[in-house]
């Protein structure tokens, strides 16, 4: 992938032309170091992204959950309320029977008169 670079140097004032092997040499050790570079950013990206997926990965499960035990208090709450209702019912059914009573108590003493 290497290719022959020119370096064209001015000396007093004419242009020559060298073939130079130090030039050579510095410009493959440079794409070198770009192309280490480049994969090291490449690596690093997809750290990150895994990084990033997993956070992902982690908070959905735990959102999850947090329905979960939202959707269980729920239906505890419904469940409790549907106890107390009863009982109320059962309370106040309770209190109707009384009042009854009593009424027929008091008409058998009324009429017992």
């Amino acid at each position: 992938m290497a290719a022959t670079h020119r370096v064209v140097c001015i000396v007093d004032g004419t242009d020559a032309i060298a073939d130079s092997e130090e030039a050579q040499r510095m410009w493959v050790q440079q794409e070198q170091k770009w192309n280490l570079e480049r994969e090291a950013r490449e690596q690093l990206m997809m750290e990150v992204l895994v990084i990033l997926q997993r956070q992902l990965e982690e908070k959905l499960e735990s959102n999850l959950a947090e329905q979960r035990d939202l959707v269980r208090s729920r239906e505890e709450l419904v469940a409790s309320v549907e106890q107390a209702n009863a009982e109320l019912k059962e309370e106040r059914d309770a209190i109707n029977r009384m009042k009854l009573a009593c009424k027929k108590d008091l008409d058998i003493q009324v009429w017992s008169f």
